[in-house]
C-alpha cells in the first residue's frame, strides 16, 4: 500500500475551536454563516510517493487551498492507497467538511485512513508531532508558526507577509508525518490499528441524548449560577493592581472581602482541599459571601459540563440527537488506557447527582433502543494474583468466591458462610484491602480511603498495647511529622490510625508474592541508571521506562520518548502500571470481539462498555456481551474472569 500524509490548516480562536466545541461541531462550524467565513479551511498539504518516476521512487508534495487539491493522487489506477494524518481525529472531520462543501469528492472518506499520532503513542513516543519527531529522529521542529496561527486566516498570512512561511510549515508537517508513519507502522499490530479506528468512529457517532431535556437542565443551572453570582461582593469591582474587574473565582477578590470582615482567607480554594473545607465550615454560616462563592464554583463546573455537551450535539440521518465526543486512543503512556479529549472527558463524568442534574443520565437511548452496560468484575485483583502466581487465591475465585471473600478466607481468618451477608463490616474491610493495598498504599492513605467511604467503624477495634507500641515506633522513625499531630488526636482517631497501620502490615505479611514483585521491580528500576527498563507482559508485549536517572526524591524517567516531562517511579507503582496494562489488553480484546459480533459500543470507561441495541433484543445482547467480557483471551490462562451487565435506558453507574 502507498501512503499519503496530509495536514489541514484552519481558522481557530477562543470561540470556535476543537476544545470548546469538539471536533465534529468545530468542523461543521467552519465556513458556516453562523460561525465562520469562506476562508476557514484555507490550506491542505500533502506528501507521498510518486510511483513510476525515473530512477525509482521519488516524492511529490502539494500545498494550497483544498478546492484546488489534486484528489486523484489518492486513487491512481492500479494502486492501493491509504491516507495518514498526525491526529486524524482532527483532520478526518475537516476532510469530511471539505466533502460537504464540495471541495473534495465523497470517495475520499472511504479510503483506509491511519493516525500517525496513535501509532507514535503505541510505541511510547510523544503524541505531538514535534515531540515524536524529536524522539524518533532527534530533530527539533519550530513551534513559532503554530503559535502565530491562532485566530488567523490565509488573508492574514498574505497581509502580514507570512504566506510562504505558512506553506512551508504545512509541507513540513505532512512530510514529517509521513516519515514517522513509514518508520513505525510496520511494528504497530493490526489489532491496535483496529482499536484506533474504532475509537475515532465511536466518538464521531457519539452517544444519544435528549437535547430538549439537556437544554432545560442547562437553563435551570444557568439561572442558579446567575443568582449566586449576584451574591459575590467583588464581582463588578475592579482589581486595583491589574485595573480589571475581578472574576467570580478571583483569589484576590476573595482575600479583599475577607479582610473587610477581619477574617483570614483560605490557603487554598481547591474544592476538595481539607484546608478549604475547614474554612468553609468555619465561616460559611456566618458570612453569606462564603456560601455564595462556594455554591457558584460548584454550579459553574456542572453548568459548563452541560454546555460542553450541548455544543457537541448533532442530528443524525434518522433525526436522533447525539453527542459526538473525543476519546484518545492510548492516552496513558505505560498502561495504554484511553483518555478524555477535545474538552469533554467522557472518562470522568461525575457519578452522582449535583444540583438536580445527573450528567450520566443525560445520555439516554432513543425510542426503541436501550443500553447494555457491562463491567468487567474485579479485573485488577484477579490479574494481580495471576501475575504473581497466587494459585490459592485464583482457585477460590474459580470456585465462585469473589476476590474480596477469597482474600478474607486466605488472609483474614474468615471461615464462615457468605461473608457479605454474615459480616458486612469484614467484607468491606477486605474489599478496601484488596483494592487499595496491592499497589503499595501506606497506612495514612488507607485510613483516608476508609474515612472517604464513611466507614471508619471497620477500624474501631481496640488495638493491643503491642500494636500501639509498634505504630508509635514506626511513626517516630518514618513519619516524625505525624508524631506531634498524634498527641492532639481524640481517642477514636488514634484507634483508627493504629488499626490502619495494623491492616497494611497484615496485608503485606500475608501477601509475600505481591510484595516480592514490588521489591523486584524496585531493585531493577533503581539499578537501571542512564538506561531503560523493560516490563514484560503476559501476552509477550512489553512497555518501558526510559532514560532513568537518580533524583533527590528517588529515580525518575520519561514514559513518552520525545517529551521532557519526567516522573518518579518505584516498585509498587510499576506493579500498578503493569496490572493496569494487562487489564487494558484484556479489555481491548473484548472491544474487538464485540465489534466482530456486530455489537455497537457507543462508549467505554475504564473496564466498562455501553452497548446500544434494540429494546426487543436487549436480553440476548446482554447475555452475549457478558459472555464475551467474561471469557479470558487466549494468552491468559488460569485466571477466571467475570462481568456483570444491566439493561438501562439511561447511562448509569
Amino acid at each position: 500500500m502507498d501512503y499519503y500524509a496530509f495536514d489541514f490548516e484552519t481558522r481557530y480562536d477562543t470561540g470556535v475551536s476543537v476544545t470548546t466545541m469538539g471536533a465534529r461541531s468545530y468542523a461543521e462550524a467552519l465556513c458556516s454563516p453562523e460561525h465562520g467565513s469562506g476562508d476557514d479551511i484555507y490550506l491542505i498539504s500533502c506528501h507521498g510517493p510518486a510511483p513510476g518516476a525515473p530512477g525509482g521512487r521519488s516524492f511529490r508534495d502539494w500545498v494550497g487551498h483544498p478546492k484546488k487539491f489534486p484528489w486523484d493522487w489518492w486513487r491512481e489506477k492500479g494502486r492501493e492507497t491509504g491516507i495518514v494524518a498526525h491526529n486524524l481525529a482532527f483532520d478526518w472531520p475537516i476532510l469530511w467538511r471539505c466533502v460537504q462543501l464540495g471541495y473534495a469528492p465523497e470517495w475520499v472518506l472511504e479510503l483506509p485512513s491511519f493516525c500517525s499520532a496513535d501509532c507514535c503513542a503505541y510505541h511510547q513516543y510523544s503524541r505531538s508531532l514535534a515531540g515524536a519527531v524529536k524522539g524518533v529522529f532527534k530533530k527539533t521542529l519550530s513551534k513559532a508558526m503554530r503559535n502565530w496561527m491562532k485566530g488567523k486566516t490565509w488573508d492574514d498570512a498574505v497581509r502580514e507577509g507570512k504566506s510562504d512561511e505558512l506553506r512551508l510549515y504545512g509541507l513540513e508537517d505532512s512530510e514529517w508525518c509521513w516519515k514517522l508513519w513509514m518508520k513505525l507502522h510496520p511494528t504497530w499490530p493490526e489489532s491496535e490499528r483496529a482499536l484506533s479506528r474504532l475509537t475515532r468512529k465511536m466518538g464521531w457517532l457519539g452517544v444519544p441524548v435528549e437535547s430538549d431535556k439537556l437544554d432545560k437542565r442547562y437553563d435551570e443551572l444557568d439561572r442558579l449560577r446567575w443568582d449566586k453570582l449576584q451574591q459575590i461582593p467583588w464581582v463588578g469591582e475592579k482589581d486595583p493592581k491589574y485595573k480589571k474587574e475581578f472574576p467570580p473565582t478571583s483569589k484576590r477578590g476573595l482575600a479583599m472581602e475577607c479582610r473587610k470582615h477581619g477574617i483570614e482567607p483560605p490557603v487554598s480554594v481547591a474544592e476538595d482541599s481539607p484546608e478549604y473545607l475547614e474554612w468553609v465550615a468555619r465561616y460559611g454560616g456566618k458570612y453569606p459571601f462564603v456560601e455564595a462563592m462556594t455554591t457558584y464554583n460548584k454550579v459553574n463546573v456542572q453548568t459548563n459540563r452541560l454546555k460542553a455537551m450541548r455544543d457537541r450535539v448533532y442530528s443524525n440521518e434518522s433525526g436522533d440527537t447525539r453527542m459526538a465526543y473525543g476519546l484518545k486512543y492510548w492516552g496513558a503512556a505505560t498502561t495504554g488506557r484511553w483518555a478524555g479529549d477535545t474538552g469533554f472527558n467522557v472518562q470522568n463524568m461525575p457519578r452522582n447527582e449535583k444540583f438536580g442534574v445527573n450528567v450520566r443520565h443525560c445520555i439516554e437511548a432513543p425510542e426503541g433502543k436501550t443500553f447494555i452496560i457491562c463491567d468487567k468484575s474485579q479485573i485488577e485483583p484477579r490479574l494481580l494474583a495471576r501475575v504473581v502466581g497466587d494459585l490459592k487465591f485464583l482457585n477460590l475465585v474459580s470456585e465462585g468466591y469473589n476476590p474480596y471473600e477469597a482474600h478474607a478466607r486466605l488472609t483474614m481468618g474468615w471461615t464462615g458462610g457468605l461473608l457479605k451477608e454474615e459480616d458486612p463490616g469484614l467484607y468491606l474491610l477486605a474489599k478496601i484491602r484488596v483494592l487499595q493495598l496491592g499497589y503499595g498504599s501506606g497506612w495514612m492513605k488507607f485510613y483516608e480511603t476508609v474515612r472517604a467511604y464513611d466507614q471508619l467503624h471497620i477500624l474501631d477495634a481496640e488495638p493491643t498495647k503491642e500494636q500501639i507500641y509498634v505504630f508509635g515506633t514506626f511513626i517516630a522513625n518514618h513519619r516524625p511529622d505525624a508524631v506531634e499531630e498524634w498527641q492532639d488526636l481524640d481517642d477514636a482517631t488514634k484507634r483508627h490510625w493504629v488499626n490502619a497501620h495494623v491492616q497494611v502490615s497484615a496485608f503485606r505479611r500475608s501477601n509475600p508474592k505481591i510484595t516480592g514483585l514490588w521489591r523486584t521491580y524496585d531493585r531493577e528500576f533503581r539499578n537501571t541508571l542512564a538506561g531503560d527498563m523493560e516490563v514484560k507482559l503476559l501476552n509477550n508485549e512489553s512497555f518501558g521506562y526510559y532514560r532513568i536517572r537518580p533524583e533527590a526524591k528517588g529515580n525518575s524517567c520519561i514514559t513518552r520518548r520525545g517529551d521532557l516531562k519526567r516522573s518518579w517511579f518505584y516498585g509498587s507503582m510499576i506493579v500498578e502500571n503493569r496490572i493496569q496494562r494487562e487489564a487494558r489488553n484484556c479489555f481491548a480484546e473484548d472491544l474487538l470481539k464485540l465489534n466482530e459480533a456486530g455489537h455497537q459500543v457507543v462508549l467505554h470507561v475504564h473496564d466498562e462498555v455501553v452497548v446500544e441495541c434494540d429494546e426487543s433484543d436487549a436480553k440476548r445482547v446482554a447475555t452475549e456481551v457478558r459472555e464475551i467480557m467474561s471469557t479470558p483471551p487466549s494468552w491468559l490462562d488460569r485466571c477466571p474472569l467475570d462481568a456483570s451487565a444491566i439493561i438501562s435506558k439511561k447511562y448509569v453507574k
